[in-house]
């Protein structure tokens, strides 16, 4: 009990801080106990007096010390959306909050030895990987070949001037617009009778598949991000879920939803409605997916993805 209360005395002696000696402050110690055995050894008032005022300075020292560290305020701001497998900048943001007292010569650092043990808990979501993967750029280009095909134009109509959203391609930013607010601003433009990307996203996955769905979502996550980026409209639909973008929401909507988004078996297909959108179904169950309804869409199924386990433990490669 002697022991648990000694640690509780000197966990708040130290407030969260370990005091670390510095070689500056090993040689004022020595100093110090050089100067205070030549006092003792010459009775000189003069050397007690210095001392005295050597102490008196450790001790200062230290408390102005924990007094520029006491009451700072460490915060870190990350970026809105965070794709898996890309770096972002995030920022230390540190705050005094006495009033009176300031604080200085302050260096943050990340090493063990700094002395810092306080604890940063962030909820922070990640969205699925929004990069190409073996076969995902050969899907899209598929894609926008069939929309080339049967769009008979893209309309070049000024529709309006908004901000910038994080990720964005800057190929339609409206540098006039950002010099006058200071912000970045991109231009966007009308589009008239735009065909519709239709992308299903099965959720009925065996959890020996698992690995494949995390493959599919990645998929899923991949095209809506190009789609979007190309101005081209999608709905993206699962058993528990549906989104229009941009009608009703913008595509981070959709990521963060793939960024939750979990295996349920035992879940009724939904049945297409748009007989005049482009159809992409992921399913792990192609039949199942087809007698749904889903007879046009370009089904994908455990063999078309690469790098995904099918459920038997082999890797398989992209079905050409």
């Amino acid at each position: 009990m002697a022991e648990t209360l000694w640690h509780r005395i000197q966990a708040a002696l130290e407030g969260g801080m370990r005091p670390q000696v510095t070689r500056t402050g090993l040689l004022f110690t020595l100093t110090i106990l050089l100067v205070g055995l030549a006092a003792l050894v010459s009775a000189n008032n003069l050397i007690f007096l210095l001392v005295a005022s050597l102490l008196a300075t450790l001790l200062i020292s230290g408390f102005i010390s924990r007094l520029g560290l006491a009451g700072l305020e460490l915060d870190i701001e990350l970026p809105d959306h965070i794709p898996a497998h890309r770096k972002v900048t995030g920022h230390l943001i540190l705050k005094n909050k006495k009033h009176w007292v300031p604080s200085f010569s302050i260096h943050l650092t990340g090493a063990p030895e700094s002395g810092m043990t306080t604890a940063i808990y962030l909820h922070v979501l990640v969205y699925p990987s929004i990069d190409p993967q073996p076969g995902f750029e050969d899907l899209l280009s598929a894609v926008a070949g069939e929309l080339e095909s049967s769009q008979q134009g893209r309309g070049h109509d000024f529709y309006r001037i908004r901000p910038y959203e994080i990720l964005e391609s800057s190929r339609h930013v409206d540098w006039k617009a950002t010099a006058h607010t200071g912000d970045l601003q991109i231009r966007e433009f009308a589009r008239e009778q735009d065909q519709t990307v239709t992308i299903f996203l099965d959720l009925d996955v065996s959890e020996a598949q698992e690995a494949w769905f995390e493959k599919a979502v990645d998929c899923s996550a991949f095209l809506v991000w190009r789609l979007s980026l190309q101005g081209i409209r999608t709905r993206f639909v699962t058993q528990r879920c549906e989104f229009h973008v941009p009608d009703s929401g913008s595509v981070y909507t959709i990521l963060r939803y793939l960024a939750r988004v979990a295996v349920s078996q035992g879940l009724e297909l939904p049945i297409p409605d748009d007989d005049s959108s482009f159809q992409i179904a992921l399913s792990a169950n192609t039949t199942r997916v087809v007698e749904a309804g889903w007879v046009r869409a370009r089904v994908l199924g455990v063999h078309d993805l690469a790098g995904a386990d099918d459920g038997s433990g082999q890797t398989r490669p992209p079905s050409s």
